[in-house]
């Protein structure tokens, strides 16, 4: 059996398909390997120090991992299941969450996660007097909440008054907007610079960029490099992997679908709003000629009888000469703008002939 798997593993990873050296930090696999487990927990340490900027004293140097699953306290009621749950040596509870994909109540189901903490401070013990830890929700988002701000990635988010100041400072959030993140690796300044280029990017890396080599950087490479996996964490990675390109080729193709369906509306308008101008146009213009033309006629016989006959017959023939005229005119402008003439005889009235003969 384990030969078996071994020699499957063996296969796997010679696959075109997984060609890729590093771990995906989008997958639900990777991020809770790196960012949730014991044996990496100076990983998280060090992501949390950068994100919250905090200074000597009020930095992080030790966590413990907490129970992700909490239960309802009553049964049929919704429980949670956070990608990461600790406590650090000050007290403080962090929640950390990998979200893939928008959802219609993602801020209201960050508020709802922040009430768990509370909850098992209260059952602690029956003398707590209500003094709350510092108590964070962390939302990495592969998906853009905020397109009102293109340039701002990280949000952080507390209880305010009417005067815009903090009422309670012990209950933060903080989203990061992956995609927004779009600096190149010779651009980057911060620590917290590179944590977010190497969540979007460590798994299209070959190697390790000199511009990213520290020590705990190097650390983040050897764990998420894919040929120290063993078997098992192999093959839960290969499904994690797959459920999310899964979602990732859904989204694209519905992103694909929607934005052609927009483009065949707008196309449509476009051509019934050239037709109708078209028409307009070489109505008004025939008009006019017609009338032109009719006079002139008119005034050239010298009966009465023929002056009436000269003009009716004008204006008819001014208006025929007037609207092909304006076609062609209004022809040789859209083959100077590029257009096929198949859409150009359509909209102008006129046969390929003769717009070939302009």
């Amino acid at each position: 059996m384990k030969m078996r798997l071994q020699n499957t593993l063996k296969t796997m990873k010679k696959l075109p398909n997984n060609d890729e050296r590093y771990l995906n930090l989008g997958t639900d696999f990777a991020f809770k390997k790196i960012f949730g487990t014991e044996a990496n927990k100076e990983l998280l340490i060090h992501f949390l120090n950068c994100l919250l900027d905090l200074k000597k004293g009020a930095k992080i140097s030790d966590i413990t991992y907490l129970n992700t699953e909490q239960q309802p306290k009553k049964k049929g009621k919704r429980k949670a299941i956070f990608d990461v749950y600790c406590e650090t040596n000050h007290g403080e509870r962090f929640i950390v969450e990998m979200q893939k994909n928008s959802q219609k109540h993602f801020k209201d189901r960050s508020v709802f996660y922040s009430t768990f903490p509370i909850q098992e401070l209260s059952e602690r013990t029956k003398d707590w007097d209500f003094q709350l830890p510092k108590i964070y929700v962390i939302g990495v988002l592969n998906f853009t909440f905020n397109k009102s701000k293109p340039n701002k990635v990280i949000y952080k988010v507390q209880l305010k008054d009417d005067d815009n100041e903090v009422f309670n400072e012990n209950l933060s959030f903080v989203y990061i907007e992956i995609p927004k993140f779009r600096k190149r690796i010779n651009e980057l300044e911060t620590f917290m610079d590179k944590w977010l280029f190497l969540i979007k990017n460590l798994h299209s890396l070959k190697n390790r960029p000199t511009e990213v080599q520290n020590r705990i950087f190097n650390r983040l490479f050897s764990t998420a490099e894919i040929c120290n996996l063993n078997e098992f964490e192999f093959m839960k990675y290969s499904r994690s992997l797959k459920d999310y390109r899964d979602w990732h080729n859904t989204l694209n193709h519905a992103i694909e679908k929607e934005t052609a369906k927009i483009t065949r509306r707008i196309s449509a308008k476009l051509r019934k709003e050239v037709r109708e101008e078209v028409r307009k146009e070489v109505r008004e213009e025939g008009i006019a000629i017609g009338l032109a033309t009719g006079r002139e006629e008119g005034r050239a016989e010298g009966r009465e009888e023929g002056r009436a006959e000269g003009r009716e017959e004008g204006w008819a023939e001014g208006r025929v000469q007037g609207a092909k005229n304006t076609q062609k005119e209004i022809a040789r402008k859209m083959l100077n703008k590029g257009m096929d003439i198949n859409s150009i005889s359509e909209l102008s009235g006129l046969t390929i002939e003769e717009i070939n003969g302009i």
